[in-house]
């Protein structure tokens, strides 16, 4: 038996919780390749050309779903909530690319922790849910957590901060769209949908700022969408696997994944803030979501679980 057969019947064999674990840890890791992958391109492509790829490339990954099961199943009763939720998502990913191409890796992935604390906010300013002081004081938490990473007073706040920052507001207004459609629509379908309405305006705007690459870079460019489409397929193994609650504290691993792509590819060094501060976010948006959670609803999941990042 070779080896890669005996490691298939090993995963295939351990209990689901240790799979959904293992699924969870591999988009993780996945979706900060792709991170480090958009950090090394944007030196040299601007980020409506990315953003065009990375969505281009995931598209192509949904068209054989779609093509077995027609374009019927991308009918909805929620246009305007699908048009909202794909503005948000295209403005999210522009600020995090360049958020990622300004701002060391470990950095922005901590203050994108941030984006269920803004989800949860919103929904109770938009949505109208009711919150009880245990969940805004870890909500206060949280955003002290910010706080501390970006140290206002002590060290200026620069544009690649304030961009990280931003796009987990919007991310938080994405995630908000998901709440609302997973109510009666099919998740593939909701995904799917919003790379068709984003793409081509993605690839309207690219034109203007467009560079060919060459056929090394167009290998890295092709390989930031194909993490950001298979890391967002392993969220879904994991979730079907696992419940969010067992597999969402390997989350964490994205700041850990992000600090060692960033030391030994670009040299960066996180301190000791960036770390305190990662930890407290999300300390904060996993317990807001397990008393969400215990309460019967429907929580915004934190990162990649309910809107990845890459």
């Amino acid at each position: 038996m070779s080896a890669l057969r005996f490691l298939q019947v090993r995963f295939r064999a351990a209990p689901p919780l240790i799979r959904g674990a293992l699924w969870m840890l591999g988009s993780c890791l996945v979706f900060s390749i792709a991170a480090a992958l958009v950090r090394k391109m944007s030196a040299e492509f601007h980020p409506f050309q990315l953003v065009f790829i990375r969505n281009g490339v995931a598209l192509l990954m949904m068209l054989p779903w779609l093509w077995n099961v027609g374009l019927g199943a991308l009918r909805t009763a929620n246009p305007k909530v699908h048009g909202a939720r794909a503005v948000f998502s295209l403005a999210s990913t522009l600020a995090w690319f360049y958020a990622l191409a300004t701002v060391p890796l470990a950095e922005a992935v901590a203050l994108g922790f941030s984006a269920p604390l803004f989800a949860t906010l919103g929904a109770v300013l938009i949505l109208s849910e009711r919150m009880r002081v245990r969940r805004w004081t870890a909500l206060a938490v949280g955003f002290a957590g910010a706080a501390l990473i970006l140290r206002p007073g002590f060290d200026t706040v620069d544009l690649g901060q304030a961009m990280a920052l931003l796009s987990s507001v919007l991310s938080a207004g994405s995630i908000l769209a998901i709440k609302w459609l997973t109510r009666g629509e099919n998740p593939t379908a909701i995904v799917t949908l919003q790379l068709l309405l984003i793409t081509p305006f993605a690839l309207l705007i690219a034109l203007f700022y467009w560079r060919t690459p060459d056929a090394g870079q167009l290998v890295w460019l092709v390989a930031i969408g194909i993490c950001a489409g298979f890391g967002q397929l392993m969220v879904v193994r994991a979730l079907k696997l696992a419940d969010t609650g067992a597999v969402m504290p390997l989350e964490f691993s994205r700041l850990i994944f992000a600090a060692v792509f960033g030391f030994t590819l670009f040299g960066e060094t996180p301190d000791l803030w960036t770390w305190i501060g990662g930890l407290i976010i999300f300390a904060s948006g996993f317990y807001i979501a397990r008393r969400e959670a215990k309460r019967g609803g429907s929580a915004p999941a934190g990162g990649s679980v309910a809107e990845p990042k890459s």
